[in-house]
C-alpha cells in the first residue's frame, strides 16, 4: 500500500507496474508502433501511421475488433475515436488487401540512406523557393 502522493515518485512501483503491463502492451499496443519507430514523429499523421502499422502487423486478425485511436496536440485539443474492423462487401477493401497495398515492410526496406547534407540542401532550397511563383 503506497500513498497516492508517494506513488507519483516511486520508481519501484513504476517498474513493477510496467513489468506487470508488459505482455498486455506487447499484445495491444506494440503492433501499432513498428512504423512510427522507424519513421519518427509525423505530428498529425502519426495516428494514421500507427493505424497503418497496426494493419501491416495484424491484418485480418483485426476483423471483429475495435481499434481506439487517440491524438492530442500541444495545446488543449485532443481527438479520440474508434474504428470497427469488419469484413467488407468488396474484397478490394479487405484488411489483407490494404495490408498488401501499403506494403510497409517493402517501403521501409526500399529507403535509401542519404547524408545529412542532402537534407540540409533540400531545406535550403525549400526556404529559398517558398512563396515564389511556380513553387
Amino acid at each position: 500500500d503506497v500513498a497516492y502522493e508517494a506513488s507519483l515518485a516511486d520508481k519501484g512501483l513504476d517498474a513493477t507496474l510496467r513489468n506487470n503491463a508488459a505482455a498486455d502492451y506487447d499484445a495491444r499496443v506494440a503492433p501499432s508502433t513498428q512504423l512510427p519507430r522507424r519513421v519518427g514523429n509525423c505530428y498529425t499523421a502519426s495516428v494514421f501511421m500507427g493505424l497503418a502499422s497496426l494493419v501491416a502487423e495484424v491484418g485480418e486478425g483485426l476483423e471483429g475488433k475495435r481499434v481506439l485511436l487517440f491524438s492530442y496536440g500541444s495545446g488543449a485539443v485532443a481527438t479520440m475515436y474508434t474504428l470497427a474492423a469488419r469484413r467488407p462487401l468488396d474484397a478490394r477493401f479487405s484488411l489483407e488487401n490494404v495490408r498488401k497495398i501499403i506494403d510497409v515492410a517493402g517501403r521501409l526496406g526500399s529507403r535509401v540512406a542519404c547524408p545529412a547534407a542532402h537534407f540540409s540542401a533540400a531545406c535550403d532550397l525549400r526556404e529559398a523557393r517558398y512563396g515564389a511563383p511556380g513553387y
